[in-house]
């Protein structure tokens, strides 16, 4: 079943039968879904019958070989046009000769790596239908982009259920303009001058795990500095960009109000199982700030409902690791730094305050990318507002975790 309003409109399906074009209407309910964290509300304005083109079809999700479901529109892995930000034109092939007939569609929500979620619209397809129909799909991106994956993409799972009830499974995937193109953007921009993109990353990590930049940072055109203050990550992070080392600088030092030692918490390296940390977002998962429980605010926020016993076997294993800090100002003195085009912040919490550091130099980045899931609610509005005040078009994205600064 399906929660929301439901309206009743006349949709209107145009069938092609060799060079002749018949009206063929129907009436149907259409589906306005209030959907959580804004997902996307789909529409049906109209199907139209087309000539066919191949498609990408996702191995993974679907339980029958698909020979005949076919995506004709977007082509896999599309990036969308100015004029689709608001609403896609999706055309599908449903049927073909000898294949039973379609009965029911099924759109379902699909994470990063194809994974289906659950279903946000269906509508069954009448008897002897057209083999091929458009759908017209609210995407919203201009008005919330949310719910949207912070480099741009964002995917859904597209299922057709048949007669004999087979049933045959495509992934669409389409990219608005939010990190990737800024940062595609500015790297043919500073290649066509004859420059290199240059970067911060503070909270960088390993450079691999939860990276944005490492897309990019290993093509080998970008310069910058990676900052990560935790021994173990800073010791990976140096292999794993070993080949781009020559255009790559490291600081192993957390950013603070002021310099010296300061005491960060975080989870002990055995403290948990590397896969089951890996899938709660705790690795890496360190900071200068924690709740009175003495957690970190990763930890705290996806610690909470969890089993009495699993949460004591948490907090008795985090442990105190002291570190150097700097100012943001000491740090790119030390490193003879004036400015650099992205800013990536990645702190636990600790994120506006290094915002509102960057934001007291005269050093404006191009972009600026930061987690915001952990802050405060008032936070999270200064932050945005900061941002705003000083020309940046901001975006909220990564399903309610993170902010996209460009300047304009």
């Amino acid at each position: 079943t399906l929660s929301g309003e439901i309206q009743s409109p006349t949709l209107g399906l145009m069938m092609r039968r060799g060079s002749s074009v018949a009206p063929y209407c129907c009436m149907q309910p259409m589906y306005r879904l209030g959907l959580l964290h804004g997902l996307l509300q789909p529409l049906i304005l109209g199907l139209v019958f087309f000539s066919q083109q191949s498609g990408a079809l996702d191995k993974g999700a679907q339980d029958v070989e698909a020979d005949c479901m076919m995506v004709v529109h977007p082509p896999p892995s599309y990036r969308l046009a100015v004029e689709e930000h608001d609403k896609l034109d999706v055309l599908l092939r449903l049927d073909c000769p000898g294949v039973s007939p379609a009965r029911m569609l099924q759109v379902f929500s699909a994470t990063g790596n194809g994974t289906l979620g659950g279903m946000i619209w269906q509508t069954n397809i009448e008897p002897n239908g057209p083999e091929m129909f458009e759908v017209s799909w609210s995407l919203g991106f201009r008005q919330d982009t949310d719910s949207w994956h912070c480099s741009g993409w964002r995917q859904w799972g597209w299922s057709l259920l048949r007669e004999d009830g087979s049933k045959e499974t495509h992934l669409i995937r389409v990219r608005g303009p939010l990190l990737e193109e800024s940062l595609e953007d500015l790297e043919e921009s500073s290649l066509a001058r004859g420059d290199s993109p240059s970067f911060l990353q503070i909270g960088a990590m390993d450079g691999v795990g939860h990276d944005h930049l490492y897309p990019f940072i290993s093509r080998g055109h970008w310069h910058g500095l990676l900052v990560e203050p935790l021994p173990d990550y800073f010791h990976a992070l140096k292999e794993n960009y070993a080949a781009f080392s020559q255009k790559l600088r490291f600081a192993n030092v957390c950013i603070a109000e002021e310099n010296g030692p300061r005491v960060m918490r975080r989870l002990a390296k055995e403290g948990v199982a590397k896969d089951l940390a890996a899938q709660m977002g705790w690795d890496g998962s360190s900071s200068l700030i924690s709740d009175e429980r003495g957690l970190p605010p990763g930890i705290a926020q996806s610690l909470d409902g969890k089993a009495v016993d699993f949460q004591k076997e948490v907090m008795e294993n985090i442990v105190e690791e002291e570190v150097e800090c700097l100012t943001l100002k000491s740090l790119m003195e030390r490193h003879q730094i004036e400015c650099f085009d992205v800013l990536a912040l990645d702190t636990e919490g600790y994120d506006l305050e290094i915002l509102r550091q960057m934001l007291k130099l005269s050093c404006r980045p191009k972009v600026v990318f930061m987690e915001r899931g952990l802050l405060s609610k008032q936070d999270d509005v200064n932050a945005l507002d900061a941002l705003r005040s000083e020309g940046y078009r901001v975006n909220r994205c990564g399903y309610g975790m993170e902010l996209l600064g460009v300047r304009v």
